[in-house]
């Protein structure tokens, strides 16, 4: 699901250039179920707000070939899975080098605004919504709607209504309606979503079936802070390989508000249920040997889990393992 590391480089980029507008219904969904991030895009703002910005006199146009030089080394890609603090550092840099261009004599050129109303409408309903602003955001987006709404790209904004009624209300039902709505009618812009929206849509398509009831126990157990873990951990033990189990170690990550490998240790150290355990060391796995560059603990964790009891974990670590390791059965 919406791991916090899956939205960095879009947290980054927010900062220096408008995002699509499928990008920004994806950080503004991540956004409105992460109280750590949004705080952390508040600091980020905050931060680049004070860098100075000088302009510099210079007899020529450097900047298409800084923006060609930045593409080809693929250094501020929005979807890059640095660290908090690296990424923002780095983007402060190149931002400043995207944004403003090179003054000739004393004539400044100042970046021009040329989004279309859809995008402004959304990153309005965005700030309202991280804001707790949230019903003042819907109405934001039913307003675009009623200008906008017959256009080929009216779907982000009902995307962005889905997100809403999925972290702001809980209406899942309703959520679950909105997203079909945009899956089965606009089909290009659902075409473009970010994964973190699909995986939401198949989340709830997995969970209507029960009513919702467990989206509605992870909300509950969501509520209680750590004291809600153990409830969190059940819901895992009792959905392997399902989406739900996905959602419920996601929200456990965002109540303990560190998703590195500490924090999965962590929890690692506080689960009981082996069913659970195996499910979080797939995860932990997979993390020690993409992002602590430390495969050899990540094996060892993975092989564990395909060697052991629990058949649905054995299959998802057997999965990992092919991806990581191609050509090595």
């Amino acid at each position: 699901m919406g791991s916090c590391r899956n939205v960095q480089g879009l947290v980054a980029a927010s900062l220096y250039e408008a995002l699509s507008e499928t990008e920004q219904v994806a950080l503004n969904t991540h956004l409105a179920g992460c109280p750590r991030c949004a705080k952390e895009m508040e600091t980020m703002k905050a931060l680049v707000g004070e860098i100075p910005v000088r302009t510099e006199s210079f007899s020529g146009d450097l900047l298409p070939t800084l923006r060609e030089a930045l593409r080809e080394e693929g250094v501020a890609t929005r979807h890059s899975r640095w660290t908090m603090g690296s990424f923002a550092l780095s983007f402060a840099v190149f931002g400043l080098i995207s944004l403003y261009l090179f003054s000739t004599g004393d004539d400044v050129r100042q970046p021009v605004d040329e989004r279309s109303p859809i995008s402004l409408a959304l990153e309005e309903a965005g700030l309202l919504s991280q804001s707790g602003q949230e019903i003042e955001a819907r109405q934001v987006l039913e307003n675009a709607l009623a200008y906008h709404g017959d256009g080929p790209t009216a779907g982000v904004l009902y995307l962005e209504m889905a997100s809403l009624e999925y972290s702001a209300f809980h209406r899942y039902e309703e959520a679950y309606s909105i997203y079909s709505l945009v899956r089965d009618e606009y089909a290009e812009v659902w075409s473009q979503c970010h994964g973190l929206l699909q995986d939401r849509y198949d989340l709830l398509t997995e969970a209507r079936d029960s009513g919702y009831e467990a989206l509605y126990a992870i909300d509950a157990a969501r509520s209680l802070g750590e004291e809600g873990i153990p409830r969190l951990e059940t819901i895992v033990a009792q959905n392997p390989g399902r989406f739900i189990a996905s959602e419920a170690l996601d929200t456990m990550v965002t109540v303990i508000e560190n998703d590195g490998v500490s924090g999965l240790e962590m929890l690692r150290s506080r689960f009981t249920n082996p069913l659970a355990v195996a499910q979080l060391d797939v995860r932990l796995g997979e993390q020690y040997w993409q992002e602590e560059n430390n495969p050899e603990r990540g094996k060892e964790l993975l092989e564990a889990v395909v060697q052991g009891p629990h058949e649905v974990p054995a299959q998802m670590a057997a999965a990992v393992l092919a991806r990581l390791q191609p050509g090595i059965d």
